[in-house]
């Protein structure tokens, strides 16, 4: 998995999903210093979900900030995309309470099971920006 440093990108855009605009990002550590923001946002407000897309709108990555547990989630709508095209992160918290998280202006409860560690979270969310691909560094489920 490439979690490469200082490396120029295809501009993805990365934002709450609640009608603010999105902050293009073309490197790494822009998407860092973004993601260090929302989270910092969220831990003073909710936990919050964060959606990063391509220019094509066919190709999505979220990854909840605020928490030191977050979801995860990709769709991939491109031809030859990963099957299944919807998932969402397997973590390791089979029986725990559900959580909410707000997206898009409304709460939405999260499965503790598709919570994982927020630092294995961010690995895959620089993957994701770097290659446009599913990391592998989490477990998927369909959605």
């Amino acid at each position: 998995m490439n979690d490469g440093t200082s490396t120029r990108l295809q501009p993805v855009r990365v934002g709450f999903a609640n009608g603010d605009a999105p902050t293009l990002v073309t490197t790494p550590e822009e998407l860092d210093g973004v993601l260090d923001e929302l989270d910092r946002r969220a831990r003073n407000d909710w936990p919050r979900i964060v959606l990063m897309d391509t220019d094509d709108h066919q190709n999505y990555f979220s990854i909840g900030v605020g928490a030191e547990m977050v979801p995860v989630n990709h769709a991939d709508d491109r031809p030859g995309a990963p099957v299944p095209c919807y998932a969402h992160s397997v973590g390791p918290d089979r029986a725990g309470e559900p959580q909410e998280w707000a997206y898009s202006n409304t709460w939405n409860e999260v499965p503790s099971e598709r919570l994982i560690p927020a630092d294995v979270a961010r690995l895959a969310a620089r993957h994701w920006v770097l290659t446009h691909e599913r990391p592998d560094n989490i477990r998927w489920e369909a959605d």
